[in-house]
């Protein structure tokens, strides 16, 4: 019953640790905080003997092995035996992942604890700013005490909003004001949020509140969805919202066609403004590199690697941290699934994703003027093969 074991080669000592990584039973349910555990202890027995006591010869001391059923899942890659003299400005860099609402939040929260959570040596102190960065569209917002590297989320925008939209419908976020009614939220909207900076960066709350300034945002592009539907260049296109129904009341209440719309009201600047600016900051960055969502579902490992090399990680770290990132894969993570808007439980009866993605497509042509796919066209992430 017990999943595929670690086996660690220790030839200098001549000794051979086998242990247990996953029950088989239940690795589809393990939770995030199940798996860094499991691979803290993983590492911890890989460096209970320091990195100068092992061979210096590249021999695979060290083999994660995850035994899933999809063999494209995480690489087996072995933890390089040489100790690398580490540069100071190396060590000396913030490293940063920038996802956008609806472009890999939970897989990028997962995947910098995972990374985080790593012992030293061996670890790097990375985070997802999902609650400041990700709504950039000043470089006020992307400052940080220390030097920088990032890695930009993308998703191509047509997705993007045909995802939020079937994500907002079901009602999936139930914290804060995100299920309230229109009028609880358009009178948080109201309260304002200013931006302030504290230890070198953008604090993730509002000054002197602790709302969350990411929270404050979603307020603001729902109060502003309300508003459209009652005047304005939409408002004809729009039913009239109703101030004691919710956001999500409202996407089920009207069509689908006429809430792929307001998703987009939704999105323009909770997501697709911000997603353009930082994907233009990243392009310039001299340690920043932009990715696409996309790339984590068709090969995760090399989407990793790719980030990694821009940030000139060097090994033995760069073997670690490329095995604890890839426990955040969309195929390996529940919560990440969970978060899905195509997870069962969100489930409902709409029209093919490829469907509603031309519909989109057909609205920007004669209605958006070609916004969408402008966009799509400057940061060049295609469609996902299930969107297609």
């Amino acid at each position: 019953r017990l999943g595929s074991s670690c086996l660690f080669r220790l030839r200098h000592r001549t000794i051979t640790m086998a242990c247990c990584l996953l029950p088989r039973r239940s690795q589809a349910r393990i939770n995030r905080w199940n798996m860094g555990l499991a691979w803290q202890l993983v590492v911890g027995l890989c460096t209970a003997v320091t990195l100068a006591e092992l061979e210096e010869e590249r021999e695979q001391p060290c083999w994660l092995q995850l035994g899933m059923e999809d063999r494209r899942g995480p690489q087996e890659v072995s933890v390089v035996s040489s100790a690398s003299n580490l540069s100071k400005e190396w060590q000396s860099n913030d490293y940063v992942l920038i996802p956008h609402h609806k472009s890999g939040t939970v897989m990028s929260m997962h995947a910098a604890d995972s990374i985080s959570s790593l012992p030293a040596p061996l670890g790097l102190p990375v985070k997802a700013s999902y609650l400041t960065m990700g709504f950039a569209t000043d470089a006020s917002m992307l400052e940080t005490a220390r030097p920088m590297c990032l890695a930009q989320m993308g998703r191509n925008p047509f997705e993007m909003i045909a995802s939020g939209f079937l994500y907002h419908r079901s009602a999936a976020e139930h914290h804060g004001l995100k299920t309230a009614p229109f009028r609880e939220v358009i009178a948080a909207d109201h309260e304002g949020c200013e931006q302030w900076h504290e230890n070198g960066e953008m604090s993730i709350y509002c000054k002197g509140s602790k709302r969350f300034f990411g929270d404050w945002v979603y307020y603001h592009n729902v109060a502003n969805v309300f508003r459209s539907t009652l005047a304005g260049p939409f408002s004809e296109q729009l039913p009239d919202a109703n101030p004691s129904e919710s956001w999500p009341d409202y996407l089920t209440r009207i069509d689908w066609e006429k809430g792929l719309l307001a998703e987009f009201l939704f999105a323009t600047n909770m997501s697709l403004e911000p997603m353009r600016f930082t994907f233009d900051f990243a392009a310039r960055h001299p340690c920043g590199v932009n990715m696409c969502f996309g790339e984590f579902y068709d090969n995760c490992g090399e989407a990793w690697q790719r980030i990694l090399r821009s940030w000139q990680v060097p090994e033995p770290q760069h073997t670690a941290i490329l095995n604890a990132a890839q426990l955040s894969c969309p195929q390996f993570d529940n919560g990440a699934g969970e978060h899905s808007s195509t997870a069962p439980s969100h489930a409902w009866i709409h029209p093919p994703l490829d469907q509603m993605v031309r519909y989109l497509r057909e609205l920007d042509r004669s209605v958006l003027q070609g916004r969408i796919a402008a966009l799509e066209q400057h940061i060049s992430c295609p469609l996902s093969e299930r969107y297609r």
